[in-house]
């Protein structure tokens, strides 16, 4: 088989790197949700130390297993709590129950001494880069507890998977995204400025070599329009001198 002069086959280190890079971006397409996440967490990281945002802290997660979960569970801190999920099925029928208004969740939050039912509201939305990194999947449920101290949960026993969460996100999603926004900014500013700098300068430079050019240009033309009209008088002279044509 013949190759043209200029073709090179591919070596086996090029081979592997293009095999490695193929590599890397399925796990990132396959992983995309968990990638998201903790470039959130990194986000998050400067702006809460400022006091900007909250960010749940892994003492404020709990995970548990729907088939071994204990009927109390210790919320220390009172406040607004979110149940996370990675399990199919449960994303599935909470997206399911979220649609009919009247329907009851499928996990619930009991006062133990009142007997009284905490209000749990579904999140009907997907994951989001805001949502805590230190639990798997996205949250589905959310609820207010009114104080610390135990409480009686009711859910279906089955082999999944669930966290409890301290949610600092719902009703401040607006807030973070601005504040990830403005983070962002400032990151790219500098970048921005330096290549912004050596755009401008490679961009006046291909500018004033086009003037350059065309001002020879022009040159070049005028000089070509004088040599013409220069002939076309000395043609029409009956006094010129005759020059006969080459």
């Amino acid at each position: 088989m013949a190759y043209s002069e200029g073709y090179r086959a591919p070596r086996f280190r090029d081979i592997g790197l293009a095999l490695l890079i193929g590599l890397v971006l399925l796990i990132v397409l396959l992983k995309l949700g968990d990638v998201v996440k903790v470039v959130g967490a990194a986000l998050y990281y400067a702006p809460a130390r400022l006091g900007l945002v909250q960010q749940a802290g892994s003492g404020e997660v709990q995970r548990f297993a729907l088939d071994a979960m204990p009927e109390l569970v210790s919320f220390p801190a009172a406040g607004r709590y979110a149940v996370y999920t990675g399990d199919y099925d449960l994303l599935s029928v909470s997206d399911a129950l979220s649609e009919k208004q009247s329907a009851d969740p499928w996990f619930t939050v009991v006062v133990p001494e009142t007997g009284e039912r905490l209000p749990v509201e579904f999140i009907n939305r997907g994951m989001r880069i805001y949502d805590s990194h230190l639990a798997p999947g996205r949250p589905v449920m959310t609820f207010t507890i009114p104080q610390p101290g135990f409480y009686q949960v009711k859910h279906p026993r089955r082999p999944a998977q669930v966290s409890v969460v301290r949610d600092y996100v719902t009703g401040n999603e607006g807030r973070i995204l601005a504040v990830f926004a403005a983070e962002i900014a400032l990151i790219i500013a500098p970048f921005a400025i330096v290549f912004g700098r050596r755009y401008r300068r490679k961009e006046m430079a291909r500018r004033a070599t086009q003037r350059t050019r065309r001002a020879e240009a022009d040159a070049a033309l005028r000089s070509v329009a004088e040599r013409r009209a220069a002939q076309v008088t000395a043609d029409a002279d009956p006094d010129a001198p005759y020059h006969p044509k080459q």
